[in-house]
């Protein structure tokens, strides 16, 4: 009697053992599973992070590099809102109806440089209507407009014309586009005064109540013995740098 107690006991033993075997293999298994969901779920994220420290900047960095790059924000920020405040004081000192404009591109193709705005016919804007800055520089004319947009020729492309006056003088001559910058001033009288650097300056509504510079004097012919003279002017606009231009509703 007492061995077969002895015997079942151990069998029932055997039994139990084999029972709690199997309850911390799976629950084993049940982490491990856990811990691998987990672990996926967290993978995305882990890279992202490891991306994002990639493009953010050191903080090991040359502190003289970054003094020199905050200091050219600063100045950039400065330029940008003196160009601004320069613009609205001409917009409300301004004595003919002007349309501000965006400049969207510069372009120069074998010589010919233009600008594109971002004005067109739905603005106001007109075909061959002068444009300028906010320092009352001439730039050029209005072409190709669009209803949204339009280009502007600068006044140094070649065969562009357009008659010019000396200020003081007031006498007129004939300024044709060179390219490159560069004028022919032409049909000039002999008893008209030029200097080097003098201004040429165009009057766009044809009233001479509003001038506008559009180059100055480089170079003249001095003979003596012709009628009529020729000089050489250079473009005072500087078309690449303008980021803002007005388009006067006033045409020649």
């Amino acid at each position: 009697m007492s061995r077969h107690f002895i015997k079942s006991a151990i069998i029932i033993g055997i039994l139990l053992l084999g029972y709690g075997a199997v309850l911390f293999l799976n629950q084993n298994a049940i982490l491990t599973n856990f811990r691998g969901a987990i672990l996926s779920l967290l993978t995305p994220v882990l890279r992202v992070t490891q991306a994002a420290r990639h493009l953010l900047p050191s903080e090991a960095g040359n502190p003289e590099e970054k003094l020199l790059s905050c200091q050219a924000a600063r100045t950039t920020l400065e330029e940008e809102n003196q160009r601004l405040q320069n613009a609205l004081d001409f917009r409300e000192q301004g004595a003919l109806p002007l349309i501000a404009a965006r400049v969207l591109r510069y372009d120069r193709e074998l010589g010919i440089e233009t600008l594109l705005i971002d004005r067109g016919t739905e603005d106001g804007v007109r075909e061959n209507a002068w444009v300028i800055d906010a320092d009352r520089v001439a730039i050029g004319r209005i072409q190709n407009v669009a209803a949204q947009n339009a280009h502007v020729s600068i006044a140094s492309n070649p065969n562009f014309l357009t008659e010019v006056f000396f200020p003081v003088v007031g006498t007129g001559a004939l300024a044709s586009g060179l390219g490159a910058r560069a004028f022919a001033v032409e049909l000039l009288s002999n008893a008209t005064t030029t200097a080097i650097g003098r201004h040429i300056v165009i009057f766009p509504d044809g009233s001479r109540l509003a001038s506008f510079v559009l180059g100055a004097i480089v170079y003249e012919n001095t003979d003596a013995g012709a009628s009529l003279r020729e000089a050489r002017a250079v473009l005072a606009a500087k078309p690449e740098i303008l980021r803002e231009v007005f388009v006067l509703q006033t045409g020649e």
